[in-house]
This record gives C-alpha cells, sequence and structure tokens, in this order.
C-alpha cells in the first residue's frame, strides 16, 4: 500500500526484516500487513497525499524562517563585529590616556625644571649685580686710594723739596 509522508522532514524506521525511507511530503511503499503495525507506531502517514497548498505554505514558512535565520545570523556577525570594534576602541582610548597621563608627568617634570633654572638664572642675575656693584665700589676706592697716593707722593715730595730749600739756605748770621 503507498503512504504519504504527513510531514516536511524526511521519515526512516524499520519494521521486522524491512527498513523504509520517506521524503517530506514523499510517498512510500509498506507491504499491506505492515500498515497497521506503521500507524501503531505512531508515524505521521495517510493514504492521501498532502494538499499542495499546505506544502506551499510550509514552503513560505520555511523560506521565511530561513531569511530570519539569515537575518539574526548576519546582524550577530554585525553585534559580533561592533563588540569587537569597541573593544578595540577602548584599547585604543585606554592606550591614549596613558600617553596622554605619561605626555602630562613629562610636561610637569620640565615645568618644575624650567622653574629651577628660571630660579637659577634670576639667582646668577641677582649675583651678577652684586658682583657688579662690589666691583662698582671697590674701583671707587681704588680710585681714592690713587688720589691718596699720588697726593702723598706730592706731599712727600713737597715735604723733601721743603727740607731741601731749607738746608740750601744760607744761614743768617
Amino acid at each position: 500500500m503507498k503512504l504519504y509522508n504527513q510531514t516536511k522532514n524526511q521519515l526512516r524506521w524499520s519494521l521486522s526484516k524491512f527498513t523504509f525511507v520517506c521524503d517530506p511530503y514523499g510517498d512510500v511503499d509498506v507491504p499491506d500487513e505492515l500498515v497497521e503495525h506503521c500507524k501503531d507506531r505512531g508515524l505521521p502517514l495517510s493514504v492521501t497525499p498532502v494538499a499542495p497548498e499546505v506544502k506551499a505554505s510550509d514552503a513560505v514558512k520555511s523560506a521565511s524562517d530561513s531569511a530570519k535565520k539569515d537575518e539574526i545570523f548576519n546582524l550577530n556577525k554585525q553585534l559580533n563585529e561592533a563588540i569587537a570594534g569597541e573593544k578595540i576602541a577602548k584599547l585604543a582610548l585606554e592606550d591614549s590616556a596613558l600617553e596622554i597621563s605619561e605626555l602630562k608627568n613629562k610636561v610637569s617634570a620640565l615645568e618644575l625644571d624650567l622653574k629651577n633654572e628660571t630660579m637659577k638664572s634670576g639667582k646668577l642675575v641677582l649675583d651678577y649685580s652684586a658682583l657688579n656693584k662690589l666691583f662698582e665700589e671697590q674701583a671707587k676706592e681704588l680710585e681714592i686710594v690713587k688720589q691718596e697716593r699720588d697726593l702723598a707722593k706730592k706731599t712727600v715730595e713737597a715735604e723733601k723739596n721743603a727740607k731741601a730749600a731749607v738746608q740750601d739756605k744760607p744761614k743768617a748770621k
């Protein structure tokens, strides 16, 4: 007897010494004495084929399910790519933040060095000014010492001349 698969799934079963295979909505020849055993097993078989509109409806549903699965697959793929991109961007951001932090530390160190050097140069300017003032005072003192020396020389010379004049003068009798 010819029986028809009532489902969109392939069927495979064994009874007695026979193994049966039936394509989705297909037909299979089963010996008459085994038909009752097939029904007792609950196999979705019938003597009438499935209506073409049921097959078409299942085909549309199957195509729709397949399209939805494809869409879900593509969306999951896009989601995974976006998550991976986000992770890469976060790592790049963390690297940039670390680099910025290191640069800020270098800038702070350089600012401190500059401040120290500015203070040193300011001290050098003050030291230079003080030394320059001291030099000017010593130059004035040296000038005074020179003038005093010259005056002392002139005084000693005048005294010598005066003594010599006194000694050279004839004595009055």
